[in-house]
Parts: C-alpha cells; structure tokens; sequence
C-alpha cells in the first residue's frame, strides 16, 4: 500500500526526523504488518486476533482490509477513540478489553487458544519484526551509505527497538558498516519499566563494580501517561529488552508529560503536527542531548502522526 521509504528531514543543524506519518496508516508499524499480514495471506488464513494500544492495531486491521481477512482488534478501554475509529473504518471489529495493556493480551490469546482464529501479534510474530528492520535498511540509504551517530527509538513493547537492533547487527556481520550508531530508547517517566530497571542494574553495577551483575527487568504501575503507545508497564519482551540495552551499551531516558508537551509544542511550530507518542521522541533527544557529557554528531527521530 505504499508503505515505507518514508522521507528524511532536516530538524536542526544535526537533528533529522523521519516521517513515518507518511506511511499507510501514519506509523512505522506498517513496515511489520505488510510482512506478517502477506504471510498469513498465503497461508490462507481468514480471520486474525490481534492486540494493541492503538498503532499496531490500525496497522493490522488496514492490512487485513487490503488482503481480505478478518480481524478481531483487541484494545483498553483508554485507546484513543480516535485509534478506534480508524480500526473500525477498515472493516475491523473492535473487542473494548478492561483492566491493563498485559489484560488486554490475556484476553486476545485466550481467545486465540481455541484455534478458530490465527493470532497475529506484532510482539510476538518473528515476521513482524522483519519487516521492522527495513526502518533501519531505509536510513542507511537515506543516509547515502552511513547511518547517523544517535538514533532515538521509542519503546513500549519494543517492535521498533527489535527491528532497529537485528538489522544493525545483520550491518555489522556483513561488514556493510563498520561501527555502531549509539543507539537511545525513550520512555514516559509515568511508564518506565525497562528504563526502571536500567537504572537499578547500572547502580548495582557501580556499587559492585568487580561482580558481573546480571540485569533483572521489573514491571511497573502504569500511572497515566499522554503517550499512550509506549505506556506499557509490563512489556512480553522485558527481560530480553533490557538485557540488549545493557549487553550493547545502549542508552535509555525517561520523559514526563510537560516535556512531551513542550516538545509536541516545538514540533508544531517547526510545521510538524504528531501525535504525543512521537513527541515523545523528540522530548527524549533534547533531555539526553541537554547532557554536557554527551556525545554530539547527528540524529535520528522518528515522526508518526495523529490519526486522522
């Protein structure tokens, strides 16, 4: 449907963003459903279960219109009713799930245990993730044959963060690039796990400094938060996620509410309108560039809209 190759743009002297509300559904995650929704599309599959906080689900159920099947959107009752609406536009039916994102899951797995309908999450589908690494084969085109030195990566459930880091390593093993971008994961302070976690591994680690002490992930409360697509206190993934951040030296920051704000703000006044989720993003690059012992070179964040 015309997804991906979404443009790169300049933002300041040495921050670029791409927008990513230019794909099909105004989100990166059109580049993970176009993969896994074609491979249930040849296996024949008619009808789909899926469970989202909102973007995944658009993605999924406009796909699933594109190729003829059935989807079941399973969300919480705090989606965005205008998420919903655009679920429900592409022919979707939408199951309203109460209690947290993790009920929400239960339900739509539950549901899919009685082997009627095929589950196709974006968390756990490996095509999924696939397709989620052509965001990072894209910016090395857009980036003539390079990548930038800091790329910004929002993380709730990590199918951004996974598809950015595999398709690194498949760089470095093929020795197409030769060195590794820093790579920061941003969260919202209200919602936090991996970034909770990663603060009391790292002072475990300063505190026994000739011990290996292995990270350990820990759920949070969600306390309410305006960037709902990261707002995921329990992550499938945690565990694995954050080992991945520790393992490879990745960075992590945490922003709250007035800082998304304001970055939503700032954004707008450049010409950009998105949704907070993506301001987020930009929040996240301005709280870890702000730092004086940190690293300078260009930038990468990514843009998703507001749906429609």
């Amino acid at each position: 449907m015309g997804e991906g190759n979404t443009p790169v743009v300049r933002l300041g002297k040495e921050l670029y963003a791409k927008v990513d509300y230019m794909m099909p559904t105004l989100s990166f995650k059109d580049r993970g459903a176009v993969v896994m929704i074609a491979a249930a599309h040849e296996k024949g599959i008619r009808h789909i279960i899926q469970d989202s906080s909102g973007n995944a689900g658009c993605s999924v159920a406009a796909y699933c219109a594109r190729a003829g099947i059935n989807a079941d959107i399973y969300l919480g009752e705090s989606t965005p009713e205008k998420k919903i609406k655009m679920i429900e536009s592409f022919g979707a039916k939408v199951l309203k799930i109460a209690g947290s994102r993790e009920d929400v899951a239960a339900a739509a797995i539950k549901e899919a245990s009685k082997g009627e309908k095929y589950y196709a999450s974006h968390v756990f589908d490996p095509l999924f993730v696939q397709g989620m690494k052509s965001y990072l084969f894209e910016v090395y085109h857009d980036f003539e044959g390079d990548l930038p030195d800091n790329i910004f990566v929002p993380l709730g459930n990590g199918t951004l963060f996974f598809g950015v880091h595999l398709a690194l390593q498949d760089l470095l093993e093929n020795q197409i690039i030769n060195k590794s971008p820093n790579i920061i994961a941003i969260q919202t302070a209200n919602c936090a796990p991996i970034y909770n976690s990663y603060i009391l591994w790292h002072a475990a680690t300063q505190k026994h400094p000739k011990e290996k002490v292995k990270p350990r992930f820990h759920s949070v409360i969600n306390r309410g938060t305006i960037a709902d697509g990261i707002a995921i206190a329990s992550p499938a993934k945690g565990q694995q996620i954050l080992e991945i951040i520790c393992n490879y030296n990745y960075s992590i920051v945490a922003v709250d509410d007035t800082e998304i704000l304001d970055a939503h703000s700032a954004l707008s006044r450049m010409g950009y309108y998105v949704e907070h989720t993506s301001a987020a993003n930009y929040a996240g690059y301005l709280k870890y560039m702000s730092k004086p012992d940190q690293v300078t070179g260009t930038s990468l964040i990514t843009l998703c809209g507001a749906t429609k």
